[in-house]
């Protein structure tokens, strides 16, 4: 009776430690950059969603371009955004298959897509430069955000992966990319 007992025991103490160490202990310590990031786990996931944006200086609204490039397992979006309200103002769709997805991640974990620069000094883009391009750096899966870095064009920011590698391998997901952003103007005022 006494190793039955013991036996009991044993067990619910594993399940628990089971438990503790599959739900991460405390939740509310972790936030989704704490997380290591692997992009291999996105591959068949049909909800994955990776976004990159080139965003304009800050001006007037009816001036402020934005260029953003969204890349699924199956599909690939191009959007020319007016304005602060993502009013988008062209845009094509492109179709996308699991293994070119698949190729795209490895691609990007290459080039360092989710190394994150840690700091105060990283947390806002837009007051670090103001007049400057800047670059988001996203990953979505079932439209909950799991990561969002930056960089700009004068400053490190967030984003610590290869800046050039990584616009040119979004850039490179889109047919004719720079025929397609001909005549997007990025200047201060127009």
């Amino acid at each position: 009776m006494r190793y039955i007992t013991a036996g009991i025991i044993a067990f619910f103490i594993i399940l628990f430690g089971v438990l503790l160490l599959t739900r991460g202990g405390n939740q509310t310590a972790v936030s989704p950059n704490d997380r290591a990031i692997k992009l291999s786990n996105y591959v068949a996931n049909p909800d994955a969603k990776l976004v990159y944006i080139k965003d304009g200086p800050i001006n007037a609204s009816q001036n402020h371009r934005a260029i953003r490039i969204t890349v699924t397992p199956n599909f690939k979006i191009i959007d020319v955004i007016q304005g602060y309200q993502g009013a988008v103002i062209k845009t094509e769709t492109f179709a996308n298959s699991n293994d070119a997805f698949g190729q795209f991640l490895a691609a990007l974990d290459r080039v360092g897509y989710t190394k994150e620069n840690r700091g105060k000094s990283y947390k806002d883009s837009i007051s670090a430069c103001p007049t400057a391009l800047r670059y988001y750096y996203r990953i979505y899966a079932s439209d909950e955000e799991i990561m969002n870095l930056w960089s700009a064009s004068c400053t490190t920011g967030s984003f610590a992966g290869d800046v050039r590698s990584t616009q040119s391998l979004f850039q490179a997901q889109i047919p004719d990319y720079f025929k397609f952003t001909n005549g997007v103007n990025f200047a201060l005022s127009q």
